[in-house]
């Protein structure tokens, strides 16, 4: 003897979540996750179903948006833009010279950085005690 399938989720009730979703709209951004967490939290309180369950049942027939994934704190600067730094810290502007960085890490360029800032600042103290001396 067979054992039968429960179902979860009827049709009647998956076309229902699907037009409540739907309506929802697609708009990327925080205005597009508020209200499709709205329509969620509508289907869920009309199913009686968890939010992990209407979630995964919207995400099995394809309608699903994920929320944007919030962008890391600070700024992200890019590598060409580190070793375009490093290129106008250097004083003989040297053509070219700086591209083999491409292949460095971010943590070297910026390493590579820190040791210009340093030089300089050197330079800038030779140069005021040199003024003070005469």
């Amino acid at each position: 003897m067979a054992k039968e399938k429960q179902v979860n989720y009827t049709q009647a009730m998956v076309d229902q979540m699907v037009a409540i979703y739907a309506a929802a709209g697609t708009e990327t951004g925080e205005a597009g996750d508020k209200a499709r967490q709205d329509a969620l939290e509508k289907i869920q309180a009309q199913t009686g179903k968890s939010l992990h369950s209407v979630r995964a049942k919207l995400g099995q027939v394809g309608v699903y948006i994920a929320k944007a994934q919030a962008k890391a704190k600070g700024t992200n600067v890019t590598k060409a833009e580190l070793i375009a730094q490093v290129a106008d810290n250097d004083p003989a502007k040297h053509e070219g010279f700086f591209d083999s960085l491409e292949s460095c890490t971010k943590t070297v360029i910026k390493y590579v950085i820190g040791l210009q800032n340093d030089r300089n600042e050197a330079l800038a103290f030779e140069v005021e005690d040199g003024e003070n001396a005469s």
